[in-house]
Parts: structure tokens; C-alpha cells; sequence
């Protein structure tokens, strides 16, 4: 669910962000980090399972929580640098309003 509603943000706001000269390239490498991303967290998620277990008893209730506390950390992180990204005023884009632009203290 979550990659969804990540793509679904992400696809619409690159060509607000990037010149129409230069699309093909932010497309290209938002698919690149996307694919890295989908490479390596999989990988991470193992780590910290292989971690976390290592020492656990053969008859563990839940082995997963280290897993589950390493997404909360994560989902902790992409609300902070939500919030850091809608509250940064000194980008000339605001994806977050109507049509993308900045507006004064008047709401102009």
C-alpha cells in the first residue's frame, strides 16, 4: 500500500519540479532510486531480522518486532521529512498548494 500511495505522489509532482527540457532524465533517475530503494530495503529488512533473532529463544512470540520497530523508525523519518519539505519556504516550487506556487501571508 504504501509504495502506491508513494508513486502516486511522486510521479505527478516531477514534472512541476523539473524543466520540460530535462523530464526524461528526472524520470529516469526517480526509476533508478525507486529500483535502488526496492534492492536495498529488502536486504536492510533481513539485517535487522538476523540481528534481532540471533540471540532470541527457539520459541519467540513475535521474532518480527525488530522489523516492525525498524519500519516505525522509517515511517517516523518519512513523516519528519514530510513535514520539513511542506514547512521549507525557501523553494520557489510549493507542491503542496494549488498549481504549485508559493503564496504570501496574504494567501496571494
Amino acid at each position: 500500500i504504501s509504495y502506491s500511495v508513494l508513486a502516486s505522489v511522486i510521479w505527478p509532482s516531477i514534472p512541476s519540479i523539473v524543466s520540460r527540457k530535462q523530464l526524461g532524465t528526472a524520470y529516469g533517475l526517480v526509476t533508478t532510486m525507486q529500483n535502488f530503494g526496492l534492492f536495498l530495503f529488502p536486504l536492510a529488512v533481513g539485517l535487522v531480522l538476523d540481528i534481532t533473532t540471533a540471540d532470541a529463544p527457539p520459541i519467540d512470540k513475535n521474532p518480527y518486532s525488530g522489523v516492525e520497530i525498524f519500519f516505525a523508525i522509517l515511517g517516523g523519518c518519512g513523516v519528519a521529512l514530510g513535514l520539513v519539505l511542506i514547512s521549507d519556504s525557501d523553494t520557489r516550487i510549493a507542491l503542496n498548494t494549488p498549481g504549485g506556487k508559493l503564496c504570501d501571508a496574504r494567501g496571494y
